[in-house]
C-alpha cells in the first residue's frame, strides 16, 4: 500500500508541478534572499512531514504528509519560474526541477545569479 501510494505521489507531483510551470505566467520576481527563504522552508517542513508520518505510521498522517509536501513542492516550483524571471533566464529551465536529484542541484543554483533589471521595454520575456 505504501509502495502504491508513494508512485501516486510521484505521478501527482510531476503533473501538478508541469502544470504549475505552464501556468506561471505573472510578471512576479522574486530576489535571492526570498527564494532561499522559500527553499529552507520547503526543505524543514517537508523532512518535518517525513518524519512525523514515520513516528506516527498512520494512513491518513501519511496522505496528509504527502499531500502537505506537494503544495509546498509547488509553491517552490512557481517561485522558482519567478527567480529564474528575475535572473533573466529561459523559464524552461524550470523543468529541471522536477527531474530526481538534478532538482537539488537546480535549486541550489538559483541561489547564485544576481537579480537583473528589467529590459527598457520593461518587461522580461519568458524564453
Amino acid at each position: 500500500m505504501v509502495v502504491v501510494l508513494f508512485w501516486v505521489f510521484v505521478a501527482v507531483f510531476m503533473i501538478a508541478a508541469v502544470i504549475a510551470i505552464a501556468t506561471e505566467n505573472s510578471s512576479k520576481r522574486v530576489n535571492r534572499l526570498k527564494y532561499a527563504t522559500v527553499f529552507a522552508l520547503c526543505i524543514i517542513v517537508t523532512f518535518a512531514m517525513q518524519a512525523l508520518s514515520q513516528q506516527i505510521r498512520s494512513g491518513v498522517i501519511l496522505v496528509l504528509a504527502l499531500a502537505c509536501t506537494v503544495v509546498l513542492e509547488i509553491w517552490l516550483v512557481r517561485t522558482s519560474v519567478q527567480r529564474l524571471r528575475d535572473a533573466q533566464l529561459p523559464k524552461g529551465l524550470a523543468y529541471l526541477a522536477i527531474v530526481p536529484l538534478a532538482n537539488w542541484l537546480f535549486n541550489l543554483y538559483l541561489l547564485f545569479p544576481a537579480s537583473r533589471p528589467l529590459r527598457e521595454s520593461g518587461q522580461v520575456p519568458d524564453k
